[in-house]
């Protein structure tokens, strides 16, 4: 059996069988296996004219690559739409491979790898083609019997360890492999629609906002037809089964992410990973988790949702600039007879997810910063905890919050976004600017001001990625614009009566 495996496999991939692992007759590995195949495995990039001379069509395959695969909407984004659309409704996707001049279908889709959630797509074709995405962005595309990687984004930087992470499961695991082909292949397979992110940004904006915009007319009837919907317990910031109730009426497979890849293969599922498009962000269901929120009656108070910049620690002088804002609330409360609450936030973790070492060490920074700041501050404020827990239950606590202070990026969404209030946001002018303001990336716009670039000022080192970036900012600039939120209006609902 493991010989008729061994063969069937090598015959479907045009690749020698001595190259898949058999327990009874070890590999050279100078000459066959992982190490063996990637030595003799070439790497053709249309995007670098010094890559491959022998490459005499190398401008018609980047325009061929850049059709398909190019970034924007009438390029990948619409054939990522396309492929969507096709797993829910029960049709293969449809994927270019330039190399062969055809639209080859995928035959399945796998969840390949925890490690830069690799993703495998299997295209009909004899050999077959493997196509790599990276977290639903293509990558390259493996000709198996060409002993080639066809690159469709410029760098190439990630594709040894992408490629060495397929093979692990092609030439190390051949009779799983080819048993989850056999079971994904079949025209009624299982599907499993899988929910997770790496960050909770792109979780609350497009994860949850695809399943917002298309719960009834993809999700429902997909889950009603026997399909499957698959939750990265550790890497769901928000629980989709409490913002989608309706959810709870079907399987649901719950499972970490570093089990994730395994557990998929061995139950044969055609797989898909969220689809995170620009296009799909929604905040639409918050409304749902808000719904259920209660007002406590007769309190007066005013929430301030502060979140510090603990994780890479780029707001240098927070500590003054925090205590200085938070002086300010503590006496406008006082002016409007009402108590200021502190909402701490700065780290999310995943919903019923255990916080690991770097949760912890994060979580500490912010505590020893929040105790700092309470030290330099005379005002005199109730504090309640966000950081450290997920996004659905920072939602239920800041009940009270008015107005946030947050280093533009993922910080800003939960207060602007989800929350719905005045938010104060700085970051070196490269990062925050009125464009990026009016793009509504990782923020509402109506709910965001930022302090003045000429207030932001880096602070060496300085960094080659300018989101990293450490800066200063001017206080008082930052109290100005605190003082121009103050004066919109009232900050506080009007009393009851």
């Amino acid at each position: 059996m493991n010989d008729e495996v061994r063969a069937r496999l090598a015959g479907l991939l045009g690749i020698d069988p001595l190259h898949l692992r058999d327990r009874r007759n070890p590999r050279d590995p100078a000459t066959h296996g992982i190490v063996a195949l990637v030595g003799q495995t070439r790497i053709i990039n249309p995007f670098d004219p010094g890559a491959d001379g022998s490459l005499v069509n190398r401008a018609e395959l980047g325009r061929l690559v850049a059709a398909h695969y190019g970034r924007g909407p009438k390029a990948w984004d619409a054939r990522l739409a396309d492929a969507t659309k096709r797993f829910f409704t029960g049709r293969h996707g449809r994927f270019y491979s330039p190399l062969d001049g055809a639209l080859l279908p995928a035959v399945g889709e796998l969840f390949g790898s925890r490690l830069r959630w690799l993703q495998w797509v299997v295209l009909q074709h004899a050999p077959l083609r493997i196509l790599i995405l990276e977290a639903n962005s293509p990558i390259c595309i493996w000709y198996p019997e060409r002993q080639t990687l066809l690159a469709l984004r410029e760098s190439t930087s990630t594709f040894a360890l992408a490629f060495r992470q397929l093979l692990h499961l092609v030439l190390e695991q051949p009779a799983a492999f080819l048993a989850w082909l056999d079971a994904a292949g079949r025209p009624a397979a299982r599907r499993a629609f899988i929910i997770g992110e790496a960050r909770p940004s792109h979780f609350m904006a497009q994860t949850l906002g695809f399943v917002e915009r298309h719960l009834e007319d993809l999700i429902l009837p997909f889950l009603k037809a026997g399909h499957l919907l698959t939750v990265l317990s550790d890497r769901s910031f928000v629980d989709p089964l409490r913002v989608f109730p309706e959810l709870r009426n079907y399987p649901v497979l719950a499972v970490p992410l570093e089990q994730a890849p395994a557990i998929l293969c061995s139950l044969g599922l055609h797989c898909r990973l969220n689809d995170r498009r620009i296009t799909n962000t929604s905040f639409g269901w918050v409304s749902r988790l808000r719904a259920a929120d209660t007002v406590q009656e007769g309190r007066r108070v005013l929430g301030v949702l502060v979140s510090v910049d603990a994780e890479r620690m780029r707001f240098d002088n927070q500590i003054p600039a925090f205590a200085a804002c938070l002086e300010r609330l503590g006496r406008e409360a006082a002016s409007l007879g009402a108590s200021l609450t502190v909402y701490w936030d700065g780290w999310t973790v995943a919903a019923g997810n255990v916080p690991g070492p770097r949760d912890h060490a994060v979580c500490g920074r912010i505590a020893s910063i929040a105790s700092a700041i309470r030290e330099a501050c005379p005002a005199r404020f109730e504090e309640v905890v966000l950081y450290g827990r997920s996004i659905e239950d920072k939602i239920g606590l800041a009940t009270d919050c008015r107005i946030a202070l947050a280093t533009y990026g993922t910080a800003t969404i939960l207060p602007t976004c989800a929350l719905a209030v005045p938010t104060i946001t700085y970051h070196i002018e490269s990062v925050v600017n009125d464009a990026v303001i009016r793009s509504a990336r990782y923020l509402d716009p109506a709910h965001a001001v930022a302090v003045p670039a000429s207030a932001v000022m880096a602070v060496a080192p300085m960094e080659e990625q300018p989101h990293r970036q450490r800066f200063h900012v001017e206080i008082p600039a930052l109290l100005a614009v605190l003082e121009e939120v103050l004066s919109r209006g009232p900050i506080l609902p009007p009393e009851p009566g």
